[in-house]
């Protein structure tokens, strides 16, 4: 999966998970059958999300087997503000309109 369509899939699984107040199970919202990916590619795009300021809650711990993505001790993972904004604007709607709307300027 390119890595930019894995980064938005992991705020919106992390978005998703936080609209149902429910224990976040990190086996299951962030297992690499259900992204498409592998664990170090999902590692990788935790570690820039959070870097970027997009997500908190969220840190990597390397475990004895390899890199296991792991919750930090802050709580619950969640979105930022600015990881809010970034999923609102890479929505496929809207990236859809967007071009929509220059297709009928384009012909007035």
């Amino acid at each position: 999966m390119d890595f930019e369509k894995l980064c938005y899939q992991v705020l919106k699984r992390i978005n998703d998970h936080s609209a149902t107040n429910l224990h976040f199970k990190e086996s299951e919202i962030l297992n690499p059958s259900n992204l498409n990916s592998d664990i170090t590619q999902i590692r990788y795009a935790i570690k820039a999300l959070k870097e970027e300021g997009l997500i908190e809650g969220l840190s990597i711990q390397i475990s004895c087997d390899g890199c296991c993505v792991t919750l930090s001790q802050n709580g619950e993972p969640r979105l930022t503000l600015k990881g809010h904004r970034y999923l609102k604007e890479n929505s496929f709607l809207n990236k859809t309109l967007s071009t929509v709307k220059d297709i009928l300027i384009s012909k007035i």
